[in-house]
């Protein structure tokens, strides 16, 4: 490939990045961006990560196609290269994301990402969330030698791409795996081969690639899916390879710390955040474009700087490597003590969370319809939707046998119904509806699409909405983004309600801050359960007396219900929400 050609790769790289960022700054953010096309346009970003992966496969095709034809590469070399650029900086934004939150899951998740290896274990990762994007770039390494046998003819590469299309649409529609998993991916990578191949006859002609460009947004614009999606990254690729530009040093500069950057901007955004860096600059389309401005220069920054000390590193080890080595021998073992220490407790903290986790999928969370005459309200009513799980409400099966809060022994005993005695002793014609939301809990992939299951019992009448989730929560990938998405979506709904976000009756350290933290950034009042939350306590227990809607006696007899908050546990929690509502 000659020089210039290289210079419009850098181009691209450059746009998708800056792309990349302003997509994850939009998930994060807790205001309304106006224009729904503008909106659209940036949610679109998020694909861009497709064009990286057919990047990086046309980019290490140019580089050692030719070598592994004639037999002349060095494969040592080539996966000491790979290590060298990837992993010094990788590790330094996973030690950087442990010191900003610490548990024992983050740091098992730490040693795990460190090898480089996370793309093959088919969970997904909260530490540097977007390192997912290394694990399948690093599989794509390891397979690269027979990558190149694929790319041996065209006939045998196009065959390879049809196969990799129908793996995607395999994992797509029957696995419900996304692109997080290698096989989704791999067509993508296959894309850059073929680019590679007919790179060219690309270079000859530049028009058609760009009226194929316009073609095939008009089609992902009308519908995204994977052949959208394929053809979009093919003909920006070609587009690109076409083009005969002369060096930009901004663009050579940014496309030699994309990677870098992309693995870093999410840090800094979460550190701007923490010190209320955003908030000088007002709010809506103003304050999101100076956030994407301040993070993307501070991502470059911290780019620069890092490579730069890592670099200095690397050049004293290499002259005092037995010194150096000892010396990391020693602080490693003395990290390991103290680590020790800390992750023991985290997880003796951790340990009856774990109990209580394991046995809740048991539940099937039956969900209780309320009526339309129970769900219509009128201007002169004070109403008051509480959002929950079991432990708002839980309809009847085998092991609980009332449609109330799970382990209440009576229906006047859960903390919903404690709380609207409250409400009716301090206002007229109070209705209150209690809902099951655990669909959103449990659905990691994409919780939006549940929300409009609220769209019934939201309106522009509620004046009070409790939101008591996150107990079934597994997923933690995209949790914080989601449960923000949910508290807005409430806030556009119901535009006059006051919004309460209840802390996880089976909580730890880390999703009590995150809750906290979610409840500021969203302008909504927080209830603490600070000593109630994994108090036994406040368990139901077994051998529990309850009792069912008719009065009939029932005993607790399943850990699943007996570990849920009994009477004493809803009323504490019941007592909270009210501190907070008189504290109005």
């Amino acid at each position: 490939m000659h020089k210039e050609k290289r210079n419009s790769i850098d181009l691209l790289k450059m746009i998708a990045c800056i792309g990349i960022v302003v997509m994850h700054i939009r998930y994060n953010i807790s205001y309304e961006i106006p224009g729904d096309l503008f909106v659209w346009i940036i949610n679109s970003f998020d694909d861009f990560v497709f064009l990286f992966m057919a990047i990086s496969s046309f980019g290490l095709c140019c580089g050692y196609y030719h070598a592994f034809e004639d037999g002349s590469i060095n494969w040592e070399s080539f996966y000491k290269r790979r290590f060298a650029k990837i992993l010094p900086f990788f590790i330094t934004m996973i030690l950087l994301d442990l010191c900003m939150s610490f548990s024992f899951d983050s740091f098992m998740q730490a040693l795990v990402e460190s090898t480089l290896f996370h793309g093959f274990i088919p969970v997904e990762f909260s530490v540097i969330g977007v390192g997912w994007f290394l694990g399948i770039i690093f599989i794509f390494y390891m397979s690269f030698p027979f990558f190149c046998i694929l790319l041996k003819n065209k006939k045998t590469a196009w065959l390879a791409l049809l196969i990799a299309l129908g793996l995607n649409m395999i994992c797509q529609y029957h696995f419900d795996i996304s692109r997080r998993n290698f096989a989704f991916s791999f067509c993508y990578f296959l894309i850059g081969g073929l680019i590679y191949l007919y790179k060219d006859k690309i270079e000859q002609s530049n028009w058609w690639h760009f009226i194929i460009i316009i073609l095939s947004v008009v089609l992902y614009y009308f519908s995204a899916n994977t052949i959208t999606r394929v053809l979009l990254t093919a003909s920006i690729l070609a587009f690109a390879v076409s083009l005969n530009i002369k060096p930009i040093k901004p663009v050579s500069f940014i496309s030699s710390i994309s990677m870098e950057i992309y693995l870093c901007h999410m840090v800094i955004y979460r550190a701007f955040e923490k010190m209320n860096v955003f908030e000088v600059f007002g709010g809506g389309i103003v304050q999101y474009l100076m956030t994407c401005f301040v993070v993307f220069l501070g991502a470059c920054i911290m780019s620069v700087i890092v490579k730069f000390v890592l670099e200095k590193l690397s050049e004293v080890i290499k002259k005092w490597d037995l010194i150096i080595a000892l010396f990391a021998v020693i602080i490693f073992s003395c990290g390991c003590c103290c680590g020790y220490f800390v992750i023991k407790n985290e997880s003796n903290q951790n340990q009856l969370n774990q109990e209580i986790n394991a046995s809740i999928p048991q539940l099937s969370e039956a969900e209780p319809v309320p009526s339309e005459e129970d769900i219509e309200r009128k201007n002169e009513d004070y109403n008051y939707l509480a959002i929950g799980n079991s432990i708002t409400l839980h309809g009847i099966e085998s092991i609980w046998w009332n449609e109330i809060g799970m382990a209440a022994s009576y229906e006047d005993h859960d903390y919903f119904h404690l709380v609207l005695k409250y409400l009716e002793e301090n206002n007229n014609n109070v209705k209150g509806i209690p809902f099951n939301f655990v669909e959103w809990e449990i659905e990691s992939q994409d919780r939006a699409k549940t929300l409009n299951s609220l769209d019934q019992y939201l309106d522009s009448e509620l004046d009070l909405v409790t939101i008591q989730l996150g107990e079934n929560v597994r997923d933690l990938t995209t949790y914080a983004e989601d449960y923000v998405s949910l508290i807005n979506y409430v806030k556009e709904k119901a535009p006059k309600a006051r919004i309460l976000v209840i802390e996880d009756f089976w909580s730890d350290e880390y999703s009590t801050e995150l809750e906290k933290t979610i409840a500021e950034k969203t302008g909504v009042d927080f209830v603490s359960l600070e000593g109630i939350t994994n108090n036994s306590e406040y368990f139901c227990g077994l051998n529990t007396i309850v009792y069912d809607k008719d009065g009939g006696e029932h005993i607790v007899e399943e850990v699943a219900v007996a570990n849920h908050p009994g009477d004493k546990g809803m009323a504490a929690i019941a007592s909270r929400i009210i501190e907070v509502l008189k504290a109005e």
